[in-house]
């Protein structure tokens, strides 16, 4: 089964990135990062935007297919975070 951690990681992999060059252009360190790849933790959704724009991907790329509750409550909160901007 596909994971958040998993699908990270492929797109990082694709994009030929390490780990620590994208918790860099994200301000995290490089073990947060690492965490989330090893789904021992996931993202704050305020991530996701950021994350889709380094792998040059859509947010719904970066979930698994099976995954649409976590979808929509990051999408609710990127809402939420637009409206505050």
């Amino acid at each position: 089964m596909s994971t958040i951690g998993t699908k990270l990681c492929q797109h990082r992999l694709v994009a030929r990135l390490t780990q620590q060059a994208i918790a860099e252009r994200l301000g995290v360190k490089t073990n947060t990062y690492g965490s989330w790849e090893a789904d021992h933790t996931s993202p704050s959704g305020i991530y996701f935007p950021v994350l889709a724009e380094i792998f040059g991907v859509t947010i719904d790329q970066l979930f698994p297919e099976n995954n649409e509750n976590l979808l929509n409550k990051t999408n609710a909160t990127a809402k939420k975070m637009d409206e505050i901007d």
